[in-house]
């Protein structure tokens, strides 16, 4: 009985290592930047010293994915970024969600690229974009760029649920910053503490752990503190009815604008909203946007310093031209024709607005 058990542990032994080099060297699993949070701040950060670069795939057979890499801040850039006392160029910063952290396309491919090569090298463009982030955290994520390195214009990207999740209303995200009703107003909510322990750290390094849990999608370990993109599910978008904006949400999106405009004199804000892409492959020719954008777009129109970009009016218009879609199959964030055009609107609003020099 002894001698079954020590080859079954054996048998396990061998499979375990197997399967550890197979994911690691023959099929490339989905690696992915880590995070700590900063204990001043509450602000979650990419982890550089546990891996500053890698290639993130999806499924449970990889062959898409892109390459990434983390610059001399730490954020998923292939440019460095100048601290404030450097800063020499107009500078634009921009703050969004997975869709401008751009894991699924390489990183020379992101939006950061395509817009700096469109002002032909003379505007910097920071690009600040982790999975999930939502309206509220990127007014707390402002105060961090401001003081590192005080951007002139902010490009803020937002989609289906910006405000719903800036919300504690609507469920609570414990990593990032929301805003609790309370009495008439609300409250400050900033994130618990966290530090991963060791055995976490070191289980991030198994091929196969992470294969399991990112590729394969199977809950391990008490499912880990993974950031999740409510933005990129289009099943949590499924249209929405031309009814009467909501005026909690409104209350909440002109708190949140204000307080992001209020101390920054000069500074512009592009908000740059993305829509129902699902609807339009489905055949609906002009889908309606989601109602936090409604919202935000209209916010806009009362602030000087505010502007709003409405990214489906130009889906829209490629769409009906060449039918071709701006996600992949399996995956609902841009691929690089969806990037690419969603770069070339920014830099045409950018220059149609003289926000920035042309050259």
């Amino acid at each position: 009985m002894m001698k079954f058990i020590q080859k079954i542990a054996m048998f396990c032994v061998v499979l375990v290592v197997f399967l550890e080099l197979f994911f690691r060297f023959v099929m490339p699993v989905a690696e992915k930047p880590a995070y700590f949070m900063d204990p001043a701040t509450k602000l979650v950060l990419f982890d550089a010293e546990f891996s500053s670069k890698g290639t993130y795939t999806w499924g449970r057979f990889p062959v898409d994915g892109g390459d990434w890499v983390l610059n001399n801040q730490g954020w998923l850039s292939v440019f460095d970024y100048k601290p404030v006392e450097e800063k020499v160029k107009p500078r634009v910063a921009l703050l969004g969600d997975s869709f401008i952290a751009g894991l699924s396309t390489d990183k020379d491919t992101h939006l950061d690229v395509r817009l700096f090569e469109s002002f032909n090298n003379s505007v910097d463009f920071y690009s600040f974009g982790m999975g999930g982030q939502y309206l509220e955290q990127y007014r707390v994520l402002m105060e961090y760029v401001d003081k590192k390195f005080d951007p002139d214009i902010y490009l803020v990207f937002v989609n289906s649920r910006d405000i719903k999740s800036s919300l504690t209303t609507y469920g609570k995200y414990y990593l990032y910053h929301q805003l609790e009703p309370n009495g008439g107003g609300f409250k400050d909510i900033a994130p618990n503490y966290f530090k991963e322990s060791r055995l976490k750290r070191l289980l991030r390094r198994s091929s196969l752990v992470i294969y399991l849990r990112l590729n394969a999608g199977i809950q391990l370990f008490g499912g880990g503190r993974g950031i999740v993109d409510a933005n990129a599910n289009p099943d949590m978008a499924s249209g929405d009815s031309d009814e009467e904006l909501d005026p909690f949400l409104v209350q909440t999106a002109d708190l949140i604008l204000d307080r992001m405009v209020e101390g920054r004199p000069g500074k512009q804000f592009v908000f740059v909203g993305d829509g129902h892409r699902n609807l339009l492959y489905k055949g609906v020719s002009s889908p309606q946007l989601p109602e936090d954008c409604r919202i935000i777009q209209a916010a806009c129109s009362s602030r000087p310093q505010c502007h709003y970009l409405d990214l489906m009016e130009f889906f829209i218009e490629d769409y009906s031209q060449h039918g071709r879609m701006f996600n992949f199959v399996d995956n609902y964030h841009w691929n690089v024709y969806g990037s690419d055009l969603v770069a070339e609107a920014l830099a045409g609003f950018l220059k149609e607005k003289e926000m920035l020099p042309s050259s």
